[in-house]
């Protein structure tokens, strides 16, 4: 196989490894809210652990369209959850565990999803976060075309493994 042939067969492969490789920026504000109303959606999240061994953390965020009308919203095709871990009510200094930073297979691109006037539509991932006993807050990101929503997503208590 000629190099040609090599660059455009795994051209894709270097595409998606340096769209993985952009961390989601942190949000302007100083704590996330735990609802977010934006151009007719409400957005609401909850993080619980669903696993202590290995330890695995759920997160769902729900759309909700408030309005009468349809509503359109750009969503990241893969990995549109994510998940940030703080070790303070407060969100504030460096995260305990960033599961926004790091290599993975999460891509850049954006699929357009319909909501229909009081529709939800859900989306949920799994992180395995590498955490010490104590207790953390969670961060649920939601990746958009236009901007990211970050919402506190609960709080829980991780036992000693």
């Amino acid at each position: 196989m000629n190099t040609r042939t090599k660059v455009r067969r795994y051209g894709w492969l270097l595409a998606l490894a340096a769209a993985c490789a952009e961390p989601v920026a942190p949000p302007e504000e100083a704590q996330p809210e735990p609802v977010v109303a934006r151009a007719g959606v409400r957005y609401v999240a909850t993080a619980m652990i669903a696993s202590r061994s290995p330890l695995v953390v759920h997160t769902e965020v729900r759309l909700t369209n408030t309005t009468a009308a349809d509503v359109e919203i750009r969503v990241a095709s893969h990995c549109a959850v994510l998940l940030r871990v703080y070790d303070n009510a407060r969100f504030s200094g460096r995260a305990a565990w960033d599961g926004t930073t790091g290599a993975r297979t999460c891509t850049t691109l954006v699929r357009p999803i319909r909501i229909g006037p009081g529709e939800t539509r859900v989306f949920a991932a799994d992180a395995r976060p590498d955490l010490a006993r104590g207790r953390y807050w969670f961060v649920a990101v939601l990746r958009q075309a236009d901007r990211d929503v970050h919402l506190a997503a609960g709080q829980a208590d991780v036992d000693a493994r």
